[in-house]
């Protein structure tokens, strides 16, 4: 057992107020310091302060303490000096900033500096409580020790309040095990030692885990007595052990069964071919069955397609004529002003020439082309429904042969579960 010299001193305490005005600010000196003053001056009030920045979880805070906003302490932890800083809340568990470094060079620095430390330890994060206890030089805590002891146990050991039992050593609280009592007074006299307690945690866990255990049994029996099964340990053994002995009868049976078959009688070559045969030819028209189905399928989806393709044939060559009827109805239009400017327009040179812009006309005017894509659109057409009728034709003839291969098929099937329905050995008998 390793003992363990930590020290710390409280060399100034500091509080401000919410608009920033300092409320008090007291340098403390080696030795006895006393606070006095008249009743009712704040001298709880600035003990609860000292309790509260160097790790206290306080929330019972006087009216006039809710005026302040931030509560500093210069701190002397065993050789180095550092700086905490807690802001005054009503909620519990609040974080610790801690500068590490004088008071006056932390108020200099502003946020730079500082380092922010939640009040209970996170997977990602350590709390203000490891951070201290690292700095005091404290032994590792581990295990339900390390999640229960904190600086605001240790300062319960140091200061108790008003509040609490005249008879206690350290401030009340609702729920305080014995184990953490024990673990505090080892760790300020020096003599801590995980091991007890480690043991003491897992013993705790044991008999959690066998309450539990326990719980489980009971009801699993419960419910073996509710449904008249039996529960004697040996009974149910021996009812095994008999099961077994019947299994193992039935199988010697089954057996012996099965080498006389093998002696006395064989299938015949002629049943097995048979099963064969069938079996080929149930094979082959259900394949057949199935490549008929996949061409009656590819048939009906190339012939919507051709519909489609012939619908839309039959639109352009609509849109082509629209086109046409609508250019011989305005060819002869004559413009005598501009549409843009609605001017006079200057007579064209001749009827060969655009009225507008002046320019030479096509010969045909462009009806020649128009009537060239109409005539390659009649073609595609009718090419389109030649072809469109083939597919049916084949359609039909495709859905016209699948009903004759699927009763043969279906006559292979009753054939072939009628000739093993004739097939069976005395064993599977016996075992039916």
């Amino acid at each position: 057992m390793m003992q363990y010299n930590p020290f710390l001193k409280l060399n100034r305490l500091t509080i401000f107020t919410k608009n920033g005005k300092t409320a008090y600010d007291q340098n403390f000196h080696e030795g006895v310091n006393i606070i006095r003053g008249y009743n009712s001056s704040g001298k709880s009030t600035i003990c609860n302060f000292i309790f509260y920045v160097l790790g206290g979880d306080f929330k019972r805070w006087t009216t006039a303490a809710t005026y302040c906003s931030d509560v500093l302490a210069e701190v002397f932890i065993n050789s180095e000096l550092i700086t905490i800083k807690r802001t005054v809340s009503d909620s519990g568990n609040q974080p610790m900033s801690i500068f590490w470094g004088t008071y006056e060079e932390a108020i200099k620095s502003a946020s730079e500096g500082w380092q922010i430390f939640p009040y209970r330890r996170t997977e990602n994060k350590k709390s203000f409580s490891n951070a201290l206890f690292l700095a005091l030089g404290f032994p590792e805590l581990r295990g339900d020790v390390d999640s229960n002891i904190t600086m605001h146990q240790i300062l319960r050991m140091l200061y108790v309040d008003q509040k609490s039992l005249t008879l206690d050593l350290l401030m009340t609280e609702n729920f305080d095990s014995s184990i953490t009592r024990k673990t505090i007074a080892d760790l300020l006299f020096g003599v801590y030692d995980d091991s007890l307690y480690s043991d003491k945690i897992l013993l705790r866990e044991s008999e959690k885990d066998y309450d539990i255990k326990k719980k489980q049994f009971e009801g699993i029996e419960q419910i073996f007595k509710a449904s008249n099964n039996e529960t004697n340990v040996g009974t149910i053994n021996a009812l095994i052990d008999e099961n077994n002995n019947q299994i193992k009868s039935i199988d010697e049976y089954l057996e012996k069964l099965e080498k006389e078959q093998n002696n006395t009688s064989k299938k015949s070559d002629e049943e097995e071919l048979k099963v064969v045969t069938i079996k080929t030819n149930l094979l082959v028209s259900r394949n057949s069955l199935s490549l008929l189905q996949s061409e009656i399928n590819k048939f009906e989806f190339e012939l919507l397609d051709s519909q489609d393709f012939i619908r839309s044939l039959e639109k352009r060559a609509i849109a082509l004529s629209d086109s046409l009827l609508t250019r011989e109805t305005f060819v002869d239009l004559k413009m005598h002003h501009c549409p843009n400017c609605l001017s006079p327009l200057a007579p064209a040179k001749d009827e060969n020439h655009c009225e507008l812009c002046k320019q030479q006309l096509p010969e045909d005017k462009g009806s020649s082309q128009i009537k060239r894509m109409q005539q390659e659109i009649d073609n595609q057409i009718r090419e389109s429904k030649k072809i469109y009728l083939e597919k049916e034709h084949k359609l039909l003839e495709l859905k016209s042969s699948y009903p004759t291969l699927e009763q043969k098929v279906r006559a292979f099937q009753r054939e072939l579960d009628e000739a093993l329905s004739n097939v069976k050995t005395v064993r599977n008998q016996e075992f039916d």
